[in-house]
């Protein structure tokens, strides 16, 4: 079956935690990357730039996504709720 690079680059269908922020992130990063694939007859080097950022965009977002938030880091204040238990 034939699928877009910028499908194969997000592994769009690849999202078992099912979360709709990740399917977001991806189809989004999908149609820019496939947008810089035309932009390849212009000037292949900044389209292949480009589309090397989008794809490290989309991991870092992903990972912020689908990142549980860890209570025992330290907050603004300085102090953490281990911390505070303790």
């Amino acid at each position: 079956m034939y699928q877009p690079i910028g499908e194969k680059r997000v592994r769009l269908e690849f999202n078992p935690s099912g979360n709709t922020d990740v399917d977001t992130i991806k189809k989004g990063t999908a149609a820019m990357i496939n947008f810089c694939e035309g932009l390849k007859d212009k000037d292949p080097r900044l389209a292949a730039l480009a589309q090397t950022a989008y794809e490290e965009a989309c991991f870092w977002a992903v990972k912020a996504a689908t990142t549980v938030p860890d209570h025992r880091l330290p907050s603004v204040h300085g102090t953490s709720k281990v911390e505070k238990d303790s």
